[in-house]
């Protein structure tokens, strides 16, 4: 699995980064510190067969993508197993979200998650994953203390291959 996400300025980083570390301080489940999961918001995500391909997509309409502000507003979970910090969907987000989309449309043995479609996506930068019942209590006790909704600076976008986490390329905004 291919994942195009987002990164963020640097003060944004470190908050989200302590956040991370805290989570896996008080939970005990330490799978992002363990697979070195950056702080990111993943924009889309696919299966594809051919990896220069995929870069050479994305290389050739890098400059389309421009740096942006969003905001970091609630905290959330999936299936009871990952919290998470949610981001707003703004006119960025979505616009990133289709122009990526729109980038790999129509490539040749590309299937789309539908966990990342355009308009069925939640924007969210996963703070634990793979957490049990009592890990998940632990976590979201420890967040709901620290959380405060934000604003910020998208300063990067990346294409990163997953289990386990490995960016590809990184690009500056």
């Amino acid at each position: 699995m291919y994942h195009i996400s987002i990164y963020f300025d640097k003060k944004t980083e470190q908050i989200m980064q302590n956040y991370i570390n805290q989570v896996a301080k008080a939970s005990g489940n330490t799978f992002m510190l363990d697979g070195n999961i950056p702080p990111h918001i993943t924009v889309v995500g696919f299966e594809a067969k051919d990896e220069e391909k995929v870069l050479e997509v994305f290389e050739n309409n890098i400059e389309s993508i421009e740096s942006g502000q969003i905001y970091f507003a609630s905290l959330g979970v999936f299936k009871g197993k990952v919290i998470y910090v949610q981001s707003i969907l703004n006119e960025y987000l979505h616009n990133i979200s289709v122009k990526i989309h729109d980038i790999y449309t129509g490539v040749e043995d590309i299937r789309f998650n539908p966990y990342y479609d355009t308009f069925g996506w939640i924007p969210h930068l996963s703070i634990g994953k793979h957490l049990d019942e009592i890990q998940m209590e632990e976590a979201f006790k420890c967040l709901v203390k620290k959380f405060v909704p934000m604003e910020a600076q998208i300063t990067k976008i990346g294409i990163a291959k997953t289990n386990p986490h490995r960016d590809i390329k990184v690009y500056e905004l």
